[in-house]
């Protein structure tokens, strides 16, 4: 199989940066990705990183979804769009800059919000749900195609918000995979940690921000589990790259 897309999401519940390349790293999770949450003002950053449930994502929070969001790491400039026009855009390390797009979401989730919100960071921590475990998160396209077939409708794989899209594999194999590892290009080493669980933020289409598919249903109905993708730890580094192998290692070859 091969490694089809790697993605990063740098603010919490906003859209993917598209990467070529990237290198995995023991114990972490994806270098860049949920380095940023939107929380309202009376939640800080360490406790927003403890508890993911304090900050804002497309299933609590779909008018999210009507943005589309460009990230530069290179400069820490965030741009809000929608329907390709430029709503806001600043540098999140200037705090007058971050204040302007702070006050922008705020006035954009309105009544859907009880407090003013703002973007926090926490150095050394991430708002990751699996970052704890120093997890990524992977999606067999098949699986993808395989619902797609079941609903009779294209669906885009990124709602599913996945680190590493993969191609090449049979329809939900990838769930026997729990235990075992995959190497993705020539050095770095995952072990499969369990399914992904899906929630309602599958059902909204990330181009346009519409609640316009049931998919956590159609799972359940189609499938019996509410299930697509898996986490998977990093257990050793190394770069991977679109278009590289991506394998399930005999259980010879596994890291100790």
């Amino acid at each position: 199989m091969r490694i089809a897309a790697i993605q990063t999401y740098p603010v919490k519940g906003m859209s993917a940066l598209k990467l070529g390349s990237t290198r995995l790293q023991a114990g972490r999770i994806l270098a860049g990705d949920r380095i940023y949450a939107i929380v309202p003002e009376t939640v800080d950053a360490p406790a927003a990183a403890g508890d993911t449930s304090r900050c804002l994502t497309l299933s609590r929070n779909p008018r999210l979804g009507e943005l589309q969001s460009r990230f530069a790491p290179e400069t820490g400039r965030l741009e809000l769009r929608r329907q390709g026009e430029t709503l806001v855009s600043g540098r999140l390390g200037e705090p007058a800059e971050r204040a302007q797009i702070e006050a922008f979401l705020t006035a954009h989730l309105g009544e859907s919000i009880n407090a003013p919100l703002r973007i926090v960071e926490q150095p050394g921590a991430d708002f990751s749900y699996m970052g704890g475990a120093g997890c990524i998160s992977l999606i067999n396209l098949a699986s993808v195609a395989a619902l797609e077939q079941a609903v009779g409708r294209a669906i885009d794989p990124d709602r599913f918000r996945a680190n590493i899209y993969f191609q090449g594999r049979e329809p939900w194999e990838e769930f026997a995979w729990v235990g075992n590892c995959l190497g993705l290009g020539q050095q770095a080493r995952c072990l499969v940690r369990e399914p992904t669980e899906r929630c309602a933020a599958v059902n909204i289409d990330p181009a346009s921000g519409a609640r316009d598919m049931s998919l956590v249903r159609a799972l359940l109905e189609h499938f019996s589990h509410r299930d697509l993708g898996i986490y998977a730890q990093v257990q050793e580094g190394g770069d991977i790259a679109v278009g590289e192998e991506a394998q399930l290692l005999p259980q010879t070859e596994q890291p100790s």
